[in-house]
């Protein structure tokens, strides 16, 4: 399951950091040199599907993993905005206010995922210690046999 979510989270990144280069970037360079306008509903619709399943497949494992609830909320507040952004508000009320929403939600997604990873990061570093036994002294041993516990990891 680690593979997938780091492969999920690293993939969620780049998604993110895409939403973000598209919301800011192509407008500027698109607009005036080739009188390009908005892409198009369905364009906008794939890429929440994109966005959404790094958020299933990464931080809903991540936070079973390790019990960190503020990444799961950013990256819960971060899908809100940019689907609402995207879906609801964009349609309804212009391009300006789906920017600014799709922008702040990929900046959160984007950190969410990041945070994640570390966290990750840290379960896979402790539990391949606990497994292969290296530890500087006893009391580091009991403190990371111990945190496994709370988390449910068996070494």
């Amino acid at each position: 399951m680690n593979k997938i979510v780091g492969y999920a989270d690293r993939f969620g990144m780049l998604a993110s950091g895409l939403c973000l280069v598209h919301c800011l970037a192509l407008p500027l360079l698109l607009i005036p040199l080739f009188g390009l306008e908005h892409q198009g509903d369905a364009f906008h619709r794939a890429m929440v599907v994109l966005v959404t399943l790094p958020v299933l497949l990464a931080l809903i494992p991540g936070y079973l993993a390790h019990r960190h609830w503020r990444v799961l909320a950013l990256g819960g507040l971060g899908l809100t905005l940019f689907g609402s952004g995207v879906l609801v508000f964009g349609p309804r009320y212009g391009e300006s206010v789906e920017l600014v929403l799709a922008v702040a939600g990929g900046v959160l997604l984007f950190g969410a995922h990041f945070r994640n990873r570390h966290h990750c990061a840290c379960c896979s570093h402790k539990t391949s210690k606990a497994v292969d036994g290296e530890f500087s002294s006893a009391g580091e041993r009991n403190t990371v046999a111990a945190n496994l516990v709370k988390a449910g990891v068996k070494s």
